[in-house]
């Protein structure tokens, strides 16, 4: 009973640090956030924070993918059957592109290029690791029904059907989400996607 009364506390000091800087990344850069002020907000010691997290960019992206993982997103609807593949596919790479704009996603961005730039391989996989296991997850429904309309004759590889996230993700990082608009969209869409599926 004490271990479970210990972990239920662990769990509460767990969600009030990752809330308290999700508050802070609400406020200011994430390069300002100290663990004092995480701390502070958290009502705990800095010595707990250490514990746990070697770095404030550690526990950023952790936050990061505990908020994503928390908060209902607009992808896992199942909102996306148009009628057909190409028009399931335009809908979704919309709604991700414009999810990317709100919430923790709007962090994500800028939270994977500061891991990039200072080399914490691990904290990049985990990263990457959580959100291409939701990506394929939303896929996989619309592979499904692609199949059972006859548009794919078999569901295609790993590969084919992280496409469209990769593409949205490379233009994002890139250009920006303002990059993302309906004509692309269109034109990646027909051009790499629905080829990429078929063959895949």
């Amino acid at each position: 009973m004490a271990t479970n009364d210990s972990r239920r506390r662990g769990d509460a000091l767990e969600h009030d640090i990752f809330a308290a800087t999700y508050a802070l990344l609400q406020e200011q850069d994430y390069q300002q956030i100290t663990f004092s002020q995480v701390a502070a907000r958290a009502h705990t010691s800095r010595s707990v924070i250490y514990r746990y997290w070697d770095s404030v960019l550690d526990l950023v992206i952790q936050t990061i993918l505990y908020e994503i993982e928390v908060t209902p997103s607009v992808l896992n609807q199942d909102d996306f059957d148009m009628g057909s593949l190409r028009a399931d596919l335009i809908a979704l790479a919309t709604t991700f592109a414009q999810a990317t704009q709100t919430g923790p996603n709007q962090y994500f961005r800028i939270v994977f290029l500061s891991a990039v730039r200072q080399d914490q391989r691990r904290e990049l996989q985990r990263m990457m690791d959580c959100v291409r296991a939701g990506n394929l997850a939303i896929m996989d429904q619309l592979i499904q029904r692609a199949v059972q309309r006859g548009e794919l004759v078999r569901v295609p590889n790993q590969t084919a059907r992280m496409v469209l996230f990769d593409m949205l993700r490379y233009y994002d990082m890139t250009y920006g989400v303002a990059a993302i608009d309906g004509d692309r969209i269109h034109h990646l869409v027909d051009d790499i996607v629905m080829p990429a599926l078929r063959n895949g």
